[in-house]
C-alpha cells in the first residue's frame, strides 16, 4: 500500500463534527482516485482520516449518497477504463493491478457498472470506426420520444452554460448500474425531454459535449451535473445541473456503454 502513512493523518481537529469529517471524506475520495491505492481496505481508509469504520462509512453515505467502498470501486473501474483503451492491458492485467481477488469478480462489477464487459468496452472504445459509433447513438437517441406522454423532465443550467449539450439516463441506484432503463442526448438549448411512463430510480444527468474525442470520453469530466429520484408516479421532474465537487460519484461512469451497446447491435 503506498498511501499516505498515519503519521500525515491530520490532528483531531475542536470544530464542528460536520466540517471535520467533510474534511476526512474529502481526504480519502482524493486518494481514492489513485492507481496506487486500488488494494486499500475499508479499516484502512478509516485508520487514515482517524475515524471508525462506522463514522467513515456514515459520512461518506451523508456527504457523496453512496458507500465508500461502492465509492472506490467506481473510481477504480475509471481506472479500469483508461487502462484498457489508452494502455491497452489485458483484461486480467487491469483485474490484479485494481486489487480485485478474481478476474470474474471484476468482469462482474465492470459490467454491472458500466453496462458492457472490460473486454467488449475494449474493443468498441478502441475500433477505429468509433466516431460513426458515437454519431450513430446519438442520431438514435435523437429519433426516441421526446414528447407525448412519459415522464417531462426539465433541465436547469446557469445561464452562463445554456449551450451545453446534455446526456440523461435512468438507473436503479444513484450512481451508474449496469444498462440504464432509458437514455437521451439532449443538442444544445434544448432543456426539456420526455422519458417512458413507470419508471422509478434516479435520472442521472450531465453536459456532454457533441462530438467528444475519444480521450475526452474515456477521461469524461463533464462541466456540470445533476441527478433527480424518481417515483412511479411522477409526471414531470426538474433537475438542476451544477459544478461536480470532489463529493460526487462518476455518475458519468456507464456512458460509453450507452455507444457499445449501439455498436453491438449493428
Amino acid at each position: 500500500m503506498t498511501m499516505v502513512t498515519s503519521a500525515s493523518r491530520p490532528p483531531k481537529s475542536s470544530g464542528n463534527d460536520n466540517v471535520v469529517r467533510a474534511q476526512a471524506v474529502a481526504k480519502v475520495v482524493g486518494e481514492m482516485k489513485k492507481l496506487t491505492n486500488s488494494c486499500v481496505l475499508l479499516d484502512e481508509w478509516a485508520e487514515f482520516v482517524s475515524l471508525n469504520k462506522y463514522e467513515l462509512i456514515a459520512a461518506f453515505k451523508r456527504l457523496t449518497g453512496i458507500p465508500p467502498i461502492a465509492f472506490h470501486n467506481a473510481e477504480k473501474l475509471e481506472i479500469a477504463k483508461r487502462l484498457l483503451v489508452f494502455e491497452q492491458i489485458s483484461v486480467t492485467e487491469v483485474c490484479f493491478e485494481l486489487g480485485f481477488q478474481s478476474v470474474g469478480s471484476f468482469v462482474s462489477k465492470f459490467t454491472n457498472c458500466v453496462g458492457v464487459s472490460p473486454g467488449g468496452y475494449a474493443r468498441v472504445m478502441g475500433s477505429t470506426g468509433f466516431a460513426s459509433i458515437l454519431v450513430g447513438a446519438l442520431q438514435k437517441s435523437n429519433r426516441a420520444r421526446n414528447s407525448g406522454s412519459g415522464i417531462r423532465i426539465r433541465f436547469e443550467l446557469p445561464v452562463s452554460q445554456r449551450a451545453l449539450s446534455l446526456i440523461a439516463a435512468v438507473f436503479p441506484r444513484p450512481f451508474p448500474s449496469g444498462y440504464p432503463a432509458e437514455w437521451r442526448f439532449v443538442p444544445p438549448f434544448c432543456r426539456v425531454t420526455t422519458i417512458g411512463d413507470g419508471l422509478t430510480g434516479y435520472c442521472l444527468a450531465a453536459s456532454f459535449p457533441v462530438l467528444p474525442r475519444l480521450a475526452e470520453l474515456v477521461n469524461f469530466r463533464p462541466a456540470l451535473i445533476g441527478r433527480q429520484a424518481l417515483d412511479i408516479t411522477d409526471i414531470d421532474i426538474r433537475i438542476e445541473l451544477r459544478t461536480p465537487t470532489i463529493f460526487d460519484p462518476p455518475i458519468t461512469l456507464a456512458v460509453p456503454a450507452l455507444f457499445s451497446r449501439y455498436a453491438s447491435h449493428q
